[in-house]
């Protein structure tokens, strides 16, 4: 229920033009800073920051030192970082209008905001990289580079990121050629079901396949959605910016189709992308609405289709996912987030 009511205030707000803004954040951050034995990574976070001082999982360090400050000011870890991730988020849509933010919005309660429950410290470097992106013209290369090292502290995964930003998007954003290479080269590894474990080394493949991490390579509708959002961009959004996001949908759509038999990594590497391509839905959205005159017809028409399409998607995730195949010992999607408790109702035991 409380979902429902936090989706439905996200809904209103886009209908009345991003009035609130502001507000949907505060409480989007309180939701998930607030969280007790709620998401993928609850217990391992908890058996962490219970043990500070010590570093007990070899957390990367600017990690450590921040959940240090959390400990030492008697602060809530999870509250502390949701805060980080918000602040920085609100930093990096200030140059936005309220309706394309209040669209985002939308977008992003299912492309972003849950991994703060399952990749908390993925999340704190996705909203860095999503602010140095956003802020590409006004930043300095010492800062940029000072950020770069930030989110690396967070995690170390964060340097297949940078070497996406520094070379590989400078080199295709305007070789238009080379980006449709890639997605009709991501077409062709999910049609013909291409195993990227096929180009790994032997040792690695064996473990990949005795933890029943390799998957079936399957054409989904996430995969047919991200085509079209590409395409439509592609041939409709002209400004260098948005060229630049097209251009890091392509990239996406190349990791996602090719890490596709093992889930891990692409889920992995797709959530940096996924603060990039909620904007690009947003943009591509937002392009047809300024189109149309009367655009206090198209704001509500626009709302309720994007919470229509964010709440189908919602549906296909939770309650359609086949889990015949998943492990006892694995957490399924159910599992990620529901039943949400809070730190109010701790002593509550979680129940599925």
């Amino acid at each position: 229920m409380i979902y429902i009511l936090i989706y439905s205030l996200i809904y209103l707000n886009a209908i009345i033009g991003g009035k609130l803004n502001n507000f949907i954040l505060i409480l989007l951050c309180l939701f998930s800073g607030l969280r007790y034995k709620t998401g993928l990574d609850y217990e391992n976070y908890d058996l962490y920051f219970n043990s500070l001082p010590k570093n007990i999982w070899n957390f990367e360090l600017g990690f450590h030192l921040l959940s240090l400050i959390a400990h030492y000011s008697y602060l809530y870890h999870y509250l502390f970082f949701s805060i980080i991730i918000f602040l920085v988020l609100y930093l990096s849509l200030k140059k936005y209008s309220s309706l394309e933010v209040s669209f985002f919005l939308i977008v992003f309660t299912y492309y972003g905001y849950w991994n703060i429950f399952s990749v908390l410290r993925q999340s704190i470097a996705c909203v860095i990289f999503f602010y140095i992106i956003v802020n590409s013209v006004e930043l300095s290369k010492k800062n940029k580079y000072f950020l770069y090292l930030l989110a690396f502290s967070m995690h170390y995964s964060a340097i297949f990121f940078i070497l996406v930003i520094e070379f590989l998007i400078p080199y295709i954003i305007n070789r238009q050629r080379i980006q449709l290479i890639l997605v009709f080269a991501s077409i062709f590894f999910i049609q013909f079901k291409i195993d990227s474990t096929l180009f790994m080394p032997s040792p690695w493949k064996y473990a990949l396949e005795i933890t029943s991490l390799v998957k079936e390579v399957k054409f989904s509708l996430r995969f047919l959605e991200m085509l079209l959002v590409f395409f439509l961009s592609f041939i409709f959004l002209r400004n260098k910016f948005d060229r630049m996001l097209v251009a890091f949908a392509s990239v996406q759509l190349f990791f996602y189709s090719f890490f596709s038999s093992v889930s891990f990594i692409s889920e992995r590497l797709n959530v940096y992308f996924d603060l990039l391509y909620a904007l690009l839905f947003i943009r591509l959205i937002v392009i047809f609405v300024l189109k149309i005159k009367e655009i206090k017809i198209m704001r509500p028409v626009a709302s309720t289709f994007l919470t229509i399409f964010i709440g189908i998607r919602y549906y296909q995730y939770i309650f359609q996912a086949d889990y015949s195949e998943v492990p006892e010992w694995e957490i399924t999607n159910k599992d990620r987030f529901i039943p949400y408790q809070s730190i109010f109702n701790e002593n509550n035991e979680r129940q599925y």
